[in-house]
């Protein structure tokens, strides 16, 4: 049945005021600004403006809250894509008190209104969300359509219009896991989104274990090693170094007046060879008994260190002795 708009606007006034206890609490005001947006969005469903009639609806139903007005408001929401909506709007008109003197034309609207609202729920779309990598223990705090889901729900089905929708979710201070799909009237289904981790919280410098009293000895600042036995070193390299070269030179020289006296027996001209000679063997035989000296300095600061030196190594388990050869020289140590 189709009316004209003059028609329209007579039904309209009438059904907004028609007795009901809203009604009959509203302002003055409020009857007549929801008369003239009734009138409004009835006009604009005519012209096929289905968004800007629902709107006008919406304004209407809050002003007067009468069965018509929210029977209406229900079925803009259902010419949308709106079944959710529509379908809440349309269950809304059944928690509006009747009156006694209701009119019959309210009294079809609740009818009608429950049967919308049965319809409705057909049409609509149910998911599960399916959280993948989420570290056991953690919680995430998940949004559909940027409205976040309540952790105690998160584990049941959630219905949700019919279309394009966004799913997040994220752990902690971690990134905003996204993805979207689409859900079509009456379907069932399962979003499975994979969350990142937070990232891993830095691993805190442990502090020095602390030293049993009497386990190590406090180290002295002063006097780590014994100036004797660096003294020692230093003055054993040198005389074993001079008294090598020495000696060889030496070697060389008598290897030469070998050569030349080969019967032992030396001329005059050779006896300035052979003096340098034996002065070169004495001041090798002088530079080892030196470099001897050194190292039996260098022992004896090793085996007497002072005593801050003397205790760590007997804490950390460490000993040393000299060695001495005929060839050789150094120091044994055991740990």
């Amino acid at each position: 049945m189709t009316f004209s708009k003059r028609a329209r606007l007579t039904l309209g006034i009438a059904v907004l005021l028609a007795p009901s206890r809203a009604a009959a609490e509203a302002s003055a005001s409020d009857i007549e600004s929801a008369r003239q947006l009734y009138n409004q969005a009835m006009d604009l469903r005519a012209r096929g403006d289905q968004r800007g009639a629902l709107e006008k609806f919406k304004a209407a139903h809050a002003l007067g809250n009468t069965p018509i007005t929210g029977l209406e408001l229900c079925k803009a929401h259902a010419s949308v894509a709106e079944p959710l909506e529509a379908r809440q709007a349309c269950l809304s008109v059944g928690r509006i008190q009747p009156t006694s003197n209701e009119t019959q034309r309210s009294r079809d609207a609740r009818a009608e209104a429950a049967r919308l609202a049965e319809q409705q729920r057909a049409r609509l779309a149910t998911i599960r969300i399916v959280l993948s990598g989420v570290p056991a223990g953690a919680a995430a705090s998940v949004f559909v359509d940027g409205a976040p889901v309540p952790p105690a729900a998160l584990a049941e089905p959630r219905v949700l219009n019919p279309g394009r929708h966004d799913l997040s979710a994220r752990v902690g201070t971690g990134p905003e896991s996204k993805t979207a799909f689409d859900a079509a009237e009456g379907e069932t289904k399962e979003i499975t989104l994979i969350v990142e981790p937070p990232p891993a919280a830095p691993v805190p410098a442990t502090a020095p274990l602390p030293v049993p009293a009497g386990s190590m000895p406090p180290e002295e600042p002063s006097r780590r090693t014994s100036p004797l036995l660096v003294a020692g070193l230093v003055v054993a390299g040198i005389g074993v170094g001079i008294g090598s070269a020495t000696g060889l030179l030496a070697m060389k020289a008598k290897s030469d007046l070998d050569l030349r006296c080969p019967s032992g027996a030396c001329g005059k001209s050779e006896h300035g060879a052979l003096d340098d000679g034996r002065a070169l063997a004495d001041v090798s035989t002088a530079s080892f008994v030196v470099g001897g000296l050194g190292l039996g300095l260098a022992a004896y600061g090793l085996l007497f260190p002072p005593r801050g030196a003397a205790r760590r190594s007997a804490a950390y388990g460490f000993s040393a002795s000299p060695a001495i050869g005929p060839t050789s020289a150094g120091v044994h140590g055991t740990f």
